[in-house]
């Protein structure tokens, strides 16, 4: 074919093949690595853990201190179905984490009394002491304005008798303070609330060793501190304070001697005073030669109940006294 009609018709094949080439894809090199396929990104979908497992690790993380990670497994939503005691378990763990984490970093509190054994008759002078530990003001109101609930003191004394014969005795005394008016504390100050310890107040006619020990608790209706709201019971750090009869400065020097003395001439009536005033890098030798005199055959019957005694209260002298377990309703705002 010739002519016009021919050459047009080449044109257009020639149009059509560049058309062709410019849309074509290039060729990927041979070593080029696959091309990128973003795949659209689903939510997972974490399945909960039963309670039983939260409450593990909560306390697993109490224990080490880490009190805002408790929380975190605290408020975590468990698996359906769970027991009523896992429930309240977990109440009462949310509130011990709260009130470990408001008490390590925004108020501490504590029982101070004195370190050193006082007599028996004495009025020992103790005090709640509180300290802000924040880097804001810290103000505890002594009354809700809407509610009208007062804080309130609550101090729980337990003494302990640890007479010669063996006879365990134990008593608890309970005093309510309330807080009369604001308390509000800058940061690195603090502030002591006093209060008096009768040692006379039970068995004033007993001449034994006792232990005392004091706990606390300030049940607050409102706290403020960073700018929030805290509604939990300040659980105060307790302390132990030794009561001794009168006139034991005669048993203070060298301890250890006078526990051998006391051995040697039967004198089992002062064997608990003798322990209570060891220091306690002694009381392992102490221990070793009470059991000594425990197993030989010589040592009366009346000896083998006083050293009972003695190793009970020595016992008790060498725990460590910590928090009280508290039960109460997690008032805590989130």
């Amino acid at each position: 074919m010739t002519g016009p009609a021919h050459a047009m018709r080449l044109s257009a094949v020639l149009f059509l093949l560049i058309c062709c080439a410019a849309c074509k894809t290039p060729d990927r090199p041979e070593n080029a690595p696959p091309p990128l396929v973003i795949a659209e990104s689903k939510p997972e979908t974490q399945v909960p853990l039963p309670l039983e497992n939260l409450l593990f690790n909560a306390r697993q993380l109490i224990v080490a201190g880490d009190y805002a990670g408790a929380l975190q497994e605290l408020d975590a939503a468990p698996a359906s179905n769970s027991p009523p005691e896992q429930v309240r378990e977990r109440s009462l763990l949310r509130t011990e984490a709260r009130r470990h984490l408001l008490q390590s970093r925004i108020v501490d509190v504590w029982v101070q009394v004195p370190s050193v054994p006082v007599a028996l008759g004495d009025n020992v002078s103790a005090e709640l002491v509180i300290a802000n530990i924040g880097a804001t003001v810290l103000t505890i109101r002594a009354r809700k304005a809407a509610s009208g609930s007062s804080s309130a003191f609550r101090i729980e004394m337990l003494c302990e008798e640890f007479p010669a014969d063996g006879t365990r005795i134990e008593h608890k005394l309970i005093t309510t303070l309330n807080l009369s008016e604001d308390l509000v504390l800058e940061p690195s100050r603090r502030h002591a609330f006093p209060f008096s310890i009768d040692t006379l107040e039970v068995s004033p006619t007993s001449p034994t060793v006792r232990m005392v020990t004091i706990a606390a608790t300030l049940h607050t209706s409102t706290l403020y501190s960073e700018g929030a709201e805290q509604r939990a019971a300040l659980i105060f750090r307790p302390s132990r304070l030794l009561v001794l009869p009168r006139n034991w400065e005669q048993l203070t020097t060298e301890p250890l001697r006078q526990l051998d003395r006391v051995l040697e001439r039967g004198a089992y009536e002062h064997l608990p005073v003798v322990l209570a005033l060891l220091s306690e890098d002694q009381r392992p030798t102490a221990i070793a030669r009470l059991q000594k005199a425990q197993s030989a055959a010589d040592t009366s019957p009346a000896m083998q109940t006083s050293i009972l005694a003695a190793l009970v209260l020595c016992r008790r002298l060498t725990e460590r006294v910590g928090f009280p377990a508290v039960e109460s309703i997690d008032r805590q705002i989130p």
